[in-house]
């Protein structure tokens, strides 16, 4: 379920970058 929240939008904390596990989008 992360990962499709992570693809919608931002991170709820709004610390994607900072989040353990980035956005496949930034991951890849």
């Amino acid at each position: 379920m992360e990962n499709l929240l992570q693809t919608a939008q931002p991170e709820p904390h709004g610390s994607a970058p900072a989040h353990p596990r980035p956005p496949r989008t930034v991951s890849r």
